[in-house]
């Protein structure tokens, strides 16, 4: 007997993270909700400590001084925990809710989020931008 062990389902020889973006490297966030709320979050420089919010409305109020860096965050630990095809998931709906992710070195994430049976789905689509510059970018929509 050799001391190896399988397992049957495939998806357990797969490493759970999938996605991982140190925030550090993140220039901008845009988030767009199904009622066509926008957010934009950015930071000039890498070495910036905080997320500045772009346009905020008049009298919002922050739930405290790091809330856009939580925003972020949203691309720091991907797992691999539940997944369907994608034709399974409607993301043409008008419920879903839309972010873009941008790095300093040219990374662009678009992120479709639709909350469907209890559960958020999110799909993921990764390029890389020709020309990195830091701060919002002149379309924020993704």
């Amino acid at each position: 007997m050799t001391g190896v062990r399988t397992c049957a389902l495939p998806i357990s020889w797969l490493k759970p993270r999938i996605i991982y973006v140190n925030p550090q490297r993140i220039s901008g966030v845009t988030t767009v909700q199904p009622n066509g709320e926008t957010l934009v979050l950015y930071k000039e420089a890498p070495k910036d400590k905080r997320f500045i919010f772009k346009d905020l409305p008049e009298g919002t109020i922050l739930k405290g001084k790091d809330v856009a860096n939580g925003m972020a965050q949203v691309l720091m630990a991907i797992d691999l925990a539940d997944v369907a095809p994608e034709s399974k998931i409607d993301f043409g709906s008008a419920k879903v809710a839309h972010a873009k992710v941008r790095t300093f070195d040219g990374l662009v994430v678009k992120v479709a989020l639709l909350d469907k049976t209890g559960k958020t789905w999110a799909r993921f689509n990764a390029a890389a931008e020709t020309s990195a510059a830091p701060g919002p970018r002149q379309s924020p929509h993704p």
